[in-house]
């Protein structure tokens, strides 16, 4: 079964995600990309701030679709933490098994299921470098967190 834009989901493929929406109450907040970039900022420069230097910091952020349009918030969030001082080290594409895939616009646009997240991994640099003895210390106290006990 096809379905239009705008169109209610019907049939085996209509099951809604587990995901939940972000909120601050009970109730869903609807932002401006603008004001969401904003909060970003805001949020990820007090997690800077915070973050001890040579530590890492995990986003798990997912694309959207919306009003005809894809956003690419992955690329949104790495440019913000980047120009925050966030070093960029990796991604992980985490797929989605509870998201089932939808043929969206068959007939009138093509519209892509996104049944993926991305995990964008980041890294505080250090800006001075580790002597030989902090190094050692580092490794021996890796070494005692992965011991079993």
């Amino acid at each position: 079964m096809y379905k239009k834009v705008g169109e209610e989901s019907k049939g085996v493929y209509s099951d809604k995600s587990k995901l939940s929406r972000f909120s601050d109450g009970s109730e869903h907040i609807k932002r401006t990309k603008e004001e969401w970039e904003l909060l970003i900022k805001d949020v990820f420069t007090r997690c800077f701030t915070l973050l001890k230097p040579g530590r890492y910091c995990a986003v798990f952020i997912g694309n959207m679709y919306h009003n005809g349009q894809y956003f690419l918030l992955n690329a949104d969030i790495a440019r913000i933490l980047s120009q925050i001082g966030f070093v960029l080290k990796g991604e992980i594409v985490w797929y989605d098994v509870n998201k089932k895939l939808h043929l969206y616009g068959i007939n009138y646009s093509w519209i892509p299921s996104i049944a993926h997240q991305f995990i964008l991994v980041f890294r505080k640099e250090r800006t001075v470098k580790l002597t030989k003895e902090e190094k050692e210390k580092i490794k021996k106290d890796n070494i005692k967190m992965t011991k079993v006990k």
